[in-house]
């Protein structure tokens, strides 16, 4: 559990992508789609996020309570699997779930989550590195020298599921949207609807981590919605999921928490209406991604 907090801090599965590491074959020194969806992410999600360090120390700085009722249903897995698309975005979902149940030593309900998770990742075909992947990274935090965008193509190219190049980047792309809506929804759950009886002041002291967190998450925001724009699938929902996802960068963009972390007031946080609203629009992706009525 040692890495975790980098790990949900940043995009699953994309967290260590080693630039210039295992690059695919190109033609004419050309780039392929998936080089540069690669590149694309490398820049988005460095290697470091600084001030994240651990998730125990995250959980126990923020001093929230488990909160259960956040957790996407694991027995829903069968209703995910309706297109290949919302299958990977559910597995980022999941995946984000078990880092989260985990850091609060809930093995069952993070047994169950990590189940779902590796069904929809034999589903959308890289069940065979998800193990790997996943389970490396929660006890060992990772190899460095290994890029998870490059194991999940190899993954894609060896399944069943034949996928034109940038069809594969899209199924990625999927991929990491579910995460980060979860891990924005995770985050953003711990800061406003933090389940313990304290004064204003004395909760932005203990999720002061969070806001850092969230700060991390504001800047992915806006540059995942540009890779979201070149890489969606072509489906109204995902036309729609792209129109919040733009919205949500146009209320975070202007926001400059950690510039003034320190010395930033309770009300600029549980009392902002911006961030109140963005949390609607997160709320209002996932809520499209779990197929809540």
């Amino acid at each position: 559990m040692k890495n975790l907090l980098l790990i949900i801090a940043v995009a699953f599965l994309l967290v260590n992508c080693s630039n210039g590491n295992k690059k695919l074959d190109t033609v004419d020194k050309q780039p392929s789609p998936l080089e540069e969806f690669k590149e694309q992410v490398t820049d988005i999600v460095p290697q470091n996020q600084g001030s994240v360090q651990d998730i125990n120390t995250f959980v126990r700085m923020s001093g929230a309570s488990f909160m259960p009722e956040i957790v996407n249903n694991p027995h829903s897995v069968q209703k995910y699997k309706e297109t290949m698309y919302l299958a990977a975005a559910n597995l980022g979902i999941y995946t984000t779930d078990v880092l989260y149940q985990a850091a609060y030593k809930r093995g069952e309900g993070a047994r169950l989550s990590y189940g779902a998770a590796k069904e929809l990742a034999f589903h959308v075909g890289v069940g065979e590195v998800f193990d790997e992947i996943v389970l490396q990274r929660l006890e060992e935090g990772g190899s460095k020298d290994d890029s998870i965008v490059y194991k999940l193509t190899t993954a894609l190219d060896n399944s069943k599921t034949v996928l034109r190049e940038k069809d594969q980047a899209r199924l990625l792309t999927a991929i990491t949207i579910g995460s980060f809506v979860q891990k924005l929804y995770v985050t953003n759950n711990i800061i406003f609807n933090y389940p313990e009886d304290l004064p204003v002041e004395s909760k932005l002291l203990v999720l002061r981590q969070s806001i850092m967190l969230l700060s991390v998450q504001i800047k992915q925001a806006v540059e995942l919605t540009e890779l979201f724009k070149t890489y969606k699938p072509k489906t109204e929902k995902a036309a729609e999921i792209y129109k919040i996802m733009k919205e949500i960068s146009a209320i975070y963009e202007p926001m400059r928490l950690e510039e003034n972390i320190e010395s930033i007031e309770a009300k600029q946080i549980f009392e902002n209406a911006e961030l109140l609203k963005a949390f609607d629009k997160v709320k209002e992706v996932r809520s499209m991604l779990i197929l809540e009525e």
